[in-house]
């Protein structure tokens, strides 16, 4: 049980809350307006950038929090709202949020590992750790609500890296995310 927090509030739910904050809050700074904040004002707020991770590796967690538009925050907030229960219930609330956050690090410096050349950002790396979690727990399970499990979360994985490609994400990350997560389960 996470401190205080009612038993009918979802860790998702909270992460969901906490996303849109910090993406209300990178709008105010950036004036106003719907449109992609700039990489510069990401890395501001706290953006994974990799020649900057020697000195500040708090920067592999907040990068999980910021967004780099509608679309983006858009699709992590419904993986989140889908995704997240499932796993909460499988494995509880503390360690369904452990795992997003670790995952979602992990990701982030197999991006940074791999070449990735400007400033990360997103749940989606985390997101993907738990998709992984959930493929992996389905498939060990190995009965018929395992297996749609796994292939429900195989499918999610479809889509996550449909997206990244449709829309430039990091698939590097996406990719980390799903195999840590896999090898967690």
């Amino acid at each position: 049980r996470i401190g205080l927090v009612p038993r009918s509030v979802s860790v998702s739910r909270l992460l969901a809350i906490a996303m849109l904050a910090v993406y209300a809050r990178v709008l105010v700074a950036q004036g106003g307006g719907l449109g992609s904040p700039s990489a510069g004002l990401l890395f501001d707020f706290g953006g994974n950038w990799a020649p900057a991770i020697a000195d500040e590796p708090w920067r592999l967690v907040t990068a999980v929090f910021l967004h780099a538009g509608l679309w983006h925050i858009g699709f992590n907030l419904i993986s989140t709202a889908v995704i997240g229960p499932q796993i909460e219930e499988l494995y509880g609330r503390g360690t369904m949020l452990f795992l997003l956050i670790v995952t979602g690090v992990l990701a982030n410096i197999l991006s940074d590992a791999t070449g990735m050349d400007g400033v990360g950002i997103g749940a989606s790396g985390g997101i993907s750790g738990l998709v992984g979690v959930g493929v992996g727990y389905g498939h060990r399970l190995g009965t018929p609500a395992g297996r749609e499990l796994r292939n429900s979360m195989l499918r999610w994985t479809a889509y996550t890296i449909l997206f990244g490609f449709a829309f430039g994400a990091d698939n590097r990350a996406h990719a980390g995310g799903a195999i840590v997560g896999a090898m967690r389960a």
